[in-house]
């Protein structure tokens, strides 16, 4: 049952924001072409309910520094600020990011099931949600409940990711 709890706390508090267009700062943004050189928002999450920590992150391609900047500093700082369980830990943009985080948006197979979503029309961007702290089971559920709820405002392609074997 407790493990519900914290799937349920975790999957609440990431819908709650994603409900209140704070995640249009990283999925959501205006048309000017093509991304030939993104800079990465990287915000990590911190969640801790029923004596448990679950970590996170989310990783979106942005159009330039300056965007990725105005878009951080705005909105996804007061991501959690409705979530009190949730502590948003480091928050950067940056040119590149390691390759394990860059084989998110190629969709490889890690050792973390993750949610992938693929635009969808020229609003939308490119994103990685990733958490840990969860059983395979925990998460595997936890990216399918992210995937439905997040389905019915972004029109692009979500999928979980599973794990691979390590």
């Amino acid at each position: 049952m407790n493990k519900l709890v914290v799937i349920a706390l975790l999957a609440g508090g990431l819908y709650f924001g994603y409900q209140n267009n704070v995640f249009d700062a990283i999925l959501n943004f205006g048309d000017d072409g093509a991304i030939e050189d993104p800079v990465f928002a990287r915000m990590s999450v911190e969640l801790r309910a029923e004596g448990r920590e679950v970590e996170g992150i989310v990783i979106g391609k942005m159009r330039s520094q300056q965007d990725c900047e105005d878009r951080l500093d705005v909105e996804l700082r007061d991501l959690f600020a409705q979530c009190p369980n949730c502590e948003v830990g480091s928050v950067a943009c940056a040119d590149d990011i390691a390759s394990r985080e860059l084989s998110y948006f190629d969709q490889t197979p890690t050792h973390l099931t993750y949610l992938h979503g693929a635009p969808g029309n020229p609003d939308e961007r490119e994103f990685a949600m990733i958490y840990w702290g969860l059983t395979v089971q925990e998460a595997r559920l936890m990216c399918s409940i992210m995937e439905n709820m997040m389905s019915r405002e972004y029109a692009g392609t979500l999928s979980c990711i599973q794990e691979h074997d390590v």
